[in-house]
């Protein structure tokens, strides 16, 4: 009896907490959204590669976290290869 107890006092600090944190992601989403727009659009945590078709096969480059030496590999790629796309995960 006492551990069927604790188990579901558990289960309710468990979900108690839960929906603490779903309130403060709601909360604050807005500026979390508003700071991503002033960085360039993207949430963090976002990665970039370049596609480029080399001897008819597709390849790609290491993955990147900035938008810029992404866009910097694709001028290369670009100049290199011919055709070449930035891929953003």
């Amino acid at each position: 009896m006492a551990v069927e107890n604790s188990t579901v006092q558990s289960k309710a600090v468990r979900q108690q907490r839960r929906a603490l944190v779903r309130a403060y992601i709601e909360a604050h989403r807005e500026q979390v959204y508003q700071a991503a727009r002033l960085a360039g659009g993207l949430l963090p945590g976002h990665k970039f590669c370049v596609l480029y078709r080399k001897d008819r096969t597709e390849h790609q480059t290491p993955w990147f976290s900035s938008r810029s030496r992404a866009h910097a590999a694709w001028e290369i790629m670009q100049r290199r290869y011919g055709a070449a796309a930035v891929y953003v995960d």
